[in-house]
C-alpha cells in the first residue's frame, strides 16, 4: 500500500516537475490537494517544459495518480492494477519501449 501511494507521488513528480517539498512552495501534498479534488484543472498542474502531451492519455494517467494517493490505503489500486492502467494508457510492448541503443536493448 505505501509503495502504491510512493509510486503515486512520483509519477505526478514527474508529470508537475516539482519536488515532493520546498522551503518555498511547501509540502506537494498541500499545493496539489486542490488539482486532486477536481477543484482546479489537472491540467493546469502540468509542468510547461512538457512540450506536447495528449489530453485524453494525461486524464487517464492522472486517475492512475489519485488512485494511488488515495488518503484511505484501502481504496488505492495493487501494483498489478497500475501495471494494467499504465499498459492500458501507452498501449506499447515492453519491446517498444526499450530504445535499441539502450544498453538494456543487449
Amino acid at each position: 500500500e505505501s509503495n502504491v501511494y510512493s509510486f503515486g507521488v512520483i509519477l505526478f513528480e514527474m508529470i508537475t516537475g516539482r519536488l515532493p517539498y520546498s522551503v518555498d512552495n511547501g509540502s506537494q501534498v498541500d499545493w496539489a490537494s486542490d488539482y486532486l479534488k477536481g477543484e482546479k484543472p489537472s491540467r493546469e498542474m502540468v509542468d510547461p517544459t512538457l512540450k506536447s502531451f495528449q489530453e485524453e492519455e494525461f486524464n487517464k494517467l492522472f486517475e492512475v495518480i489519485k488512485d494511488c494517493v488515495h488518503p484511505d490505503p484501502k481504496h488505492r489500486p495493487t501494483m498489478m492494477e497500475v501495471t494494467a492502467k499504465l499498459k492500458e494508457i501507452t498501449a506499447m510492448e515492453p519491446d517498444g519501449a526499450t530504445p535499441k541503443l539502450s544498453p538494456l536493448w543487449w
